[in-house]
């Protein structure tokens, strides 16, 4: 059948980067291409059996193709005849494509991937198929045109032979991210029609109200900056979803964004466009967003953008709430307040009253009768109660004036629970300190800690402790692991067949690796830290510092590690004490930092723990004494039992005995 094969230039790790897209993206690709090809009907639809899932199909009623346009689409890779600005020869809509890799991701589906075109020709259909391979995606096999059976133009996508059985492809919670990623799409071009697992997507009528939002331009004090984007929000009647998805500048959706709303109220996604991330889509780094501050900084202004406008929003249905309550005369105070007291406390009653009334919308359409006795008796409880509300209160009315007038101000840029957040981040992680300090110095011999199933796990949920941008790569793997972790950081030219070997022939197993995108000198420089952890009562010695100094020289000598600059290493060996010989060595460094090892790409601390927890209490010092916070043992020891209850089973410290005695 394949006459004249077509041959795309592309290194075989090329095609293997392209096919780790997640299935549902890759799915939502070939609908993307359907639409670039006029498509106004777009159905996918899963082959299963009583086995399991066999196939995936995306059809479609496009124009399809010819024979040497198919040609040309595939043969290019990484750039696309859908130049940005585009627009459909039919219809006119906007192109979504531009790199001409989407539908190699269909490879993170199955190993076989065929494509039928429909094309007219002299008022008559003709079809061919072009194919691929999993094994070698860069060949791709192509049939001789014929005449059709089928009455209209158009392509039928056929992806066989699945890498595993996708038990959630066709789930409820699948239609409702399909849905969401092109929400935008069929809400601008409401005679397009795409139905995917049996059920039609339609965003319209699920949408009860749209509206736009500018973000600010984003500044990080090392200079970088991304200009200002736009917020695109979509409000939904019957789904539940907060969600924020980055998009090209065309407005369409490349990837969702792992982030929590404290909106429950409201059911939203909202859409990001901005310039500096359109730019990492078209240079292929949005791979690398979560370790990017700068993406950091955007996602964030936008986040803030969001939360500002419901923010806005609430206070505008509190004062409408409150006003619908004094003309109903339900509003449980009658007189203006006589002082700076009477008018805290009604402030206070307002805020609780909104919020108890906005959590049960029952009591929206209680009585009249029954609204003015709960407002009484909320009213009633604020005063009087024994409880939480009452000394916080009572904590605030006794606010000197200035500082009453200083929170006033405070309240105007940012929101009590933003506030009450902010200072709970900040007390949590001072009592984690003091918890950790005394697991690790202050334990009962009966109770000790473990390091490999407590100490390690609580530490690798938490690594701010070791820098604020850092996040967990490898945790608890060997070595070529640690390789896999950085291959994104790579040439894409590097393939890892061997495994990395440890210079004394032996498994090492990293405890763990960090790592973190920094900006320097207008450069990407990659940060890795590998930390190996010790005990308590095992103190650092030499056997422990040619440890971490063999992972070191493995790394350094395996040279696909080095295929880029501006990547560092460090490493740390960290435990309680040292010995002699451990602190004969960190005595070498006049600067005091604990470093045995030096070059530009790989530097070696020996660390204690007092010395990490005492550096993190420093960075809190300030807001610590601004909010005359002390995180004693008994209040540090329930924190970290009631965060890893799991964890920490069996951990007795000296505060435990101290309270039982």
């Amino acid at each position: 059948m394949p006459t004249d094969p077509i041959k795309v230039v592309a290194q075989r790790d090329t095609f293997l980067r392209i096919a780790r897209a997640r299935p549902l993206t890759a799915i939502a690709e070939l609908i993307w291409n359907s639409l670039d090809a006029d498509a106004t009907s777009v159905t996918v639809y899963f082959d299963e059996n009583e086995l399991g899932l066999r196939g995936i199909v995306v059809e479609d009623d496009g124009d399809g193709a010819t024979p040497d346009e198919a040609r040309e689409f595939f043969r290019r890779l990484g750039g696309s005849w859908k130049k940005p600005g585009s627009r459909t020869k039919k219809h006119g809509r906007v192109l979504h494509g531009s790199q001409g890799q989407g539908r190699y991701k269909a490879l993170s589906v199955g190993r076989s991937i065929q494509w039928t075109y429909y094309y007219e020709q002299d008022g008559d259909i003709y079809e061919f198929a072009l194919s691929i391979l999993g094994d070698d995606p860069s060949e791709v096999r192509a049939s001789d045109p014929k005449k059709s059976g089928r009455d209209r133009t158009g392509c039928i996508v056929r992806i066989q032979d699945p890498i595993r059985q996708f038990k959630n492809l066709d789930s409820e919670e699948a239609v409702l991210e399909i849905t969401e990623l092109f929400a935008i799409y069929l809400a601008d071009y409401p005679g397009v029609r795409v139905s995917y697992a049996g059920q039609a997507l339609d965003p319209k009528s699920a949408i009860s109200n749209q509206f736009s939002l500018e973000v600010p331009e984003v500044k990080l004090a090392a200079g970088d900056s991304a200009g200002p984007g736009r917020l695109r929000v979509l409000e939904w009647r019957h789904l539940d979803r907060r969600s924020l998805f980055i998009c090209d500048a065309r407005g369409f959706a490349l990837q969702q964004v792992s982030t929590r709303f404290q909106l429950k109220k409201h059911s939203f996604s909202a859409y990001l466009q901005s310039p500096y991330l359109d730019q990492l889509d078209q240079e292929n780094r949005l791979d690398l967003a979560e370790l990017d501050p700068l993406v950091s900084a955007v996602i964030e202004a936008a986040k803030d953008a969001i939360k500002a406008h419901y923010d806005a929003e609430g206070k505008r249905e509190a004062a409408r709430m409150i006003q619908e309550w004094k003309a109903s005369k339900i509003y449980p105070y009658e007189d203006e307040p006589k002082n700076d007291v009477e008018a805290a406390e009604r402030q206070v009653f307002e805020i609780v009253a909104v919020k108890v009334q906005t959590a049960h919308s029952e009591l929206a359409g209680a009585p009249k009768l029954a609204k003015k006795l709960q407002l009484e008796l909320l009213r009633h409880a604020i005063e009087t109660g024994p409880n939480q509300l009452r000394e916080l209160l009572a904590k605030v009315v006794d606010l000197p004036k200035r500082e009453q007038d200083d929170l006033a101000k405070l309240l105007e840029h940012t929101t009590l629970s933003s506030i009450i957040g902010a200072a709970k981040v900040v007390t949590d992680r001072l009592s984690f300190l003091r918890g950790l300090y005394q697991i690790i110095y202050e334990y009962d011999e009966t109770g000790r800690v473990k390091e490999r199933t407590q100490l390690h796990r609580v530490l690798a949920l938490n690594p701010w402790l070791f820098g604020e941008e850092f996040v967990v790569s490898t945790d608890d793997r060997d070595l070529t692991a640690v390789l896999k972790s950085h291959k994104k950081f790579l040439d894409e030219d590097i393939v890892i067949d061997d495994p990395v070997k440890h210079v004394d022939q032996k498994r090492g197993v990293v405890d763990l690796m960090l790592s973190r995108l920094l900006r320097r000198h207008r450069a990407d420089e990659v940060e890795h830290l590998v930390v190996e952890l010790k005990r308590p009562g095992v103190a650092v010695g030499q056997d422990e510092i040619n440890q971490i100094s063999k992972y070191a020289a493995s790394i350094e000598r395996d040279g696909r590690f080095a295929t880029r600059d501006g990547v560092v290493w460090r490493y740390w060996v960290i435990s309680d004490t040292l010995d002699e010989m451990g602190k004969w060595q960190v005595e070498q460094d006049q600067n005091g930092r604990g470093m045995i090892r030096d070059t530009p790409k790989s530097k070696i601390y020996v660390r204690t723990w007092d010395q990490l927890i005492e550096e993190n209490k420093a960075k809190y010092q300030f807001i610590q004494e601004r909010l005359n916070f002390s995180a004693n043992d008994e209040r540090a020891m329930s924190y970290l039992r009631g965060e890893y209850a799991a964890l920490l089973d069996g951990v007795t410290v000296e505060s435990d005995l101290n309270k039982v005695g």
